[in-house]
């Protein structure tokens, strides 16, 4: 894996100034330190670091399966989540995708519709909709 580098050329002096950076050097140091050597709180959760070499191909393939039948099968698809556990799912649909999708036919889209629920949403809107 290749270091990030943070290029705040643009911005210094700006909005930040040259000895805020170096305050923040030693944390973001020691923020590194313990992701690379996997040591720090949450490091059972650092997965993303080997993406996308590193993944699991099979469980990769299953959803790309899985994901054929949707798209061959449905005319809609549902995304329900509680609390705003939906949020990466539309996040990544909403960067995929043309801003109107839905609008569009199925065949424009070649997917079904997506439409992304939580738990403020009213169970009759989607019923009556």
């Amino acid at each position: 894996m290749s270091h990030i580098k943070f290029d705040y050329s643009k911005v210094l002096d700006k909005f930040v100034a040259p000895h805020e950076v170096e305050y923040m050097q030693s944390q973001v140091t020691a923020a590194d330190e313990l992701i690379r050597k996997g040591t720090g709180a949450g490091s059972d959760f650092l997965g993303w670091l080997d993406l996308p070499e590193n993944y699991d191909r099979e469980e990769f393939d299953r959803i790309l399966k899985a994901a054929e039948q949707i798209k061959s099968d449905s005319d809609v698809l549902v995304v329900i989540g509680i609390g705003g556990s939906y949020l990466g799912a539309k996040a990544a649909i909403d960067f995929l995708n043309h801003h109107f999708a839905n609008l569009q036919t199925k065949e424009e889209r070649k997917a079904p519709q997506i439409l992304t629920l939580e738990t403020q949403f009213h169970l009759l809107t989607l019923l009556t909709w």
